[in-house]
């Protein structure tokens, strides 16, 4: 776990003021399954996704739907205005790569392509 944790550490040192990052709170730990970023809206999320593909960076949407409007919970009857956040977060988040092999070097370069598309948070 120590090595995810260097390279959340990484990124959120190299991030902060290019994306919203995230936030964990003092005396809480995360396992870092994905390390996911916020942006302002759908279309930058994409256009991003896009350039960071073609400088051969992965990038992923985990949850392109919100949870309220998977197939699983349509005999619920929730109303869809009752979750703006988990729309506004299916619209917004994109996940970096995240693992424990990756070092410094790949985060510098995933960064480097990150700062270079004026992203502000």
């Amino acid at each position: 776990m120590e090595a995810v944790n260097k390279v959340a550490e990484l990124y959120t040192e190299q991030l902060s003021g290019v994306v919203q990052t995230p936030f964990i709170p003092d005396r809480y730990y995360s396992s870092w399954a994905q390390y996911t970023i916020t942006l302002e809206n759908k279309e930058q999320r994409d256009s991003l996704q896009r350039y960071l593909k073609e400088q051969g960076i992965p990038s992923m949407v985990y949850y392109p739907r919100p949870l309220h409007t998977q197939t699983v919970f349509a005999d619920l009857g929730q109303e869809p205005s009752l979750f703006p956040n988990s729309k506004e977060a299916a619209e917004t988040v994109l996940s970096l790569p995240m693992h424990p092999y990756l070092h410094r070097e790949g985060v510098d370069e995933i960064c480097m392509a990150l700062s270079e598309r004026w992203i502000k948070p």
